[in-house]
């Protein structure tokens, strides 16, 4: 209730005391960590500890953990090949429209988090997710078509992920490694096997810092 009258639905988001509300929503979530809200917000939770009570252990983040993760994920696969996609229309046109795919993007992104605020202010909630915002916006079919899109896009992001780095990898490994199996199986075998067998340790996040 607190937080529904520091925050105005009907305004737009520039319209608001954003900042005020920011630190509302941080103060709520901070003050029951070990809910089953804020347990559900943290990515860090070990699973395979338990403390005295039973529940699972928060583990703290590190900074450059969380710094990495953001550009790892700001800079991605796509990033990078664009520029070489659009090279033969020209220096100018290729920069003219990549300007024009950043203000989509960056307008896209301000209008997600218009929403996420007013779907958190309207219940009540100090989280909330695209599939809730898409249920509450335009109804369970669009939320469903959400979903939907998300699972697609990722799923193909996965695909074209291992397939290329499969061929880095087979291009590093010696020649009779790298005919032993196809170059995806390797790079699913080696990674995965990576993240399964060091998940939840300090090991992973330093390997994740290294290859971002």
């Amino acid at each position: 209730e607190a937080l529904n009258t520091s925050f105005d639905s009907q305004l737009s988001l520039s319209s608001n005391d954003c900042n005020s509300y920011s630190r509302a929503v941080l103060s709520a979530i901070l003050a029951q960590p070990a809910g089953e809200t804020g347990g559900r917000l943290y990515s860090t939770l070990d699973a395979n500890a338990l403390d005295g009570r039973g529940e699972v252990v928060y583990k703290e983040p590190s900074l450059v953990g969380a710094v990495v993760l953001v550009a790892g994920t700001t800079v991605g696969a796509g990033i990078l090949a664009l520029p070489a996609v659009t090279q033969p229309v020209g220096f100018v046109p290729s920069t003219i429209g990549l300007l024009l795919a950043w203000v989509y993007m960056a307008t896209t992104g301000l209008l997600i988090a218009e929403v996420a605020l007013a779907d958190m202010a309207s219940s009540g909630k100090v989280a909330t997710s695209l599939q809730s915002m898409a249920a509450r916006t335009i109804g369970p079919v669009g939320a469903a078509v959400s979903s939907l899109s998300f699972i697609v896009v990722h799923f193909g992001l996965i695909v074209a992920y291992i397939s290329r780095g499969g061929q880095l990898l087979a291009s590093l490994l010696p020649a009779a490694v790298a005919a032993s199996a196809p170059a995806p199986a390797l790079f699913t075998a080696v990674f995965g096997g990576l993240v399964f067998f060091t998940k939840g340790s300090d090991a992973l996040e330093a390997a994740n810092n290294a290859f971002a």
